[in-house]
């Protein structure tokens, strides 16, 4: 008969119906995991560089808070001693020294 559906087939049909929903909430909660993912990357990409600047600042013993003047030269040597070579200053994520 036109028109008449087969029970069994009505049956199926919701079966894919419902598996296509879980597919697609699968695959938002997969992006927003990702995303979660690619920030988590980033920061973690941060505090690596942080910690590389912190470590090459100790071994060459730089501080930003000795004072210098505009070529970065120590302004006041007898409070920190004088130095033995100038030093520059440089801030972190500027392209000096690369």
């Amino acid at each position: 008969m036109p028109g008449w559906l087969d029970p069994s087939a009505t049956r199926v049909r919701l079966k894919e119906a419902q598996e296509e929903e879980e597919r697609a909430a699968l695959a938002a909660e997969v992006k927003a995991l990702q995303v979660q993912q690619d920030r988590l990357c980033e920061m973690l990409a941060e505090i690596e560089y942080e910690l590389a600047w912190r470590k090459l600042c100790r071994k060459h013993g730089y501080d930003p808070d000795q004072p210098r003047d505009e070529l970065g030269r120590w302004t006041d040597a007898s409070e920190y001693g004088a130095p033995s070579q100038s030093v520059l200053r440089c801030e972190p994520g500027s392209n000096q020294g690369r």
